[in-house]
């Protein structure tokens, strides 16, 4: 299987749980005896995790290589989903969300840097639009499950299910992925030709380090923001939507 290809399921798969939380919690609160509420403490954790990870992640990334970190960070989110499936108190999706968010780090930042590097601007656009796809077929898998007469509790093994086959492929296809820029292929070294006069050497940053400019602070603060905002917004969006339906006797 292509690494291109993969690409694409890897971010229809990332965005079949973001899209999950918001429609089902108010039947998970339901059987967790929570307020609907309480969804406002899990968003915090989950995004201070993700943000965390992707940071970790820009760091192993070069030592590691796409193919191992995306199947870790798939696997990671597989673990966690089944975490959410079998929780049996509010604490536990705590630690399940904090888990989940760091897989969802570590996938995101893999891929993208795959994608600024190895496949150029048009599939970065396809890419985010097939996060799309995956965020609109989350609710649609989980109205499925509970017309079914199943409980809320389903639609997360089988997101799970899809995660842990992502993780499979990523790993029996580790060798195959593109070097990262941080981590150039060998190639036969060649003599360069000495200049006539002289270039002052440019100043050198180590593999890995943290370099903090206007631009890159404007772009981190505009992305804390994003999550901060959209994140818990569209959550509560969500729950907000289908109590108002009549999603209250969504009992799991």
């Amino acid at each position: 299987m292509s690494s291109i290809l993969l690409s694409y399921l890897a971010f229809i798969g990332m965005a079949l749980p973001d899209s999950l939380l918001g429609i089902a919690w108010p039947a998970m609160r339901l059987s967790l005896g929570q307020p609907v509420s309480a969804l406002g403490l899990l968003v915090p954790f989950g995004v201070a995790s993700s943000l965390l990870s992707s940071t970790v992640a820009g760091f192993v990334l070069p030592r590691a290589g796409t193919g191992r970190l995306l199947a870790v960070g798939t696997a990671l989110s597989a673990v966690a989903l089944v975490g959410f499936g079998l929780a049996p108190s509010f604490w536990v999706l705590i630690v399940a969300i904090v888990v989940s968010a760091a897989g969802f780090g570590a996938i995101d930042l893999g891929l993208n840097a795959h994608a600024t590097h190895h496949l150029g601007a048009r599939h970065i656009n396809w890419l985010h639009a097939s996060y799309g796809l995956g965020a609109t077929a989350g609710p649609i898998l989980f109205t499925a499950v509970i017309a079914a007469g199943r409980s809320w509790r389903w639609s997360y093994v089988c997101v799970a299910a899809v995660q842990a086959l992502l993780a499979v492929a990523f790993a029996g296809t580790a060798r195959t992925w593109p070097a990262s820029a941080a981590q150039p292929e060998q190639t036969a070294p060649v003599e360069p030709a000495l200049p006539a006069t002289p270039a002052p050497a440019a100043p050198k940053c180590p593999t890995g380090a943290l370099v903090f400019t206007a631009q890159t602070s404007n772009i981190l603060v505009a992305d804390v923001w994003q999550v901060g905002a959209d994140v818990p917004t569209a959550d509560m969006t969500w729950s907000y939507t289908v109590r108002s339906a009549g999603g209250t006797l969504l009992n799991g």
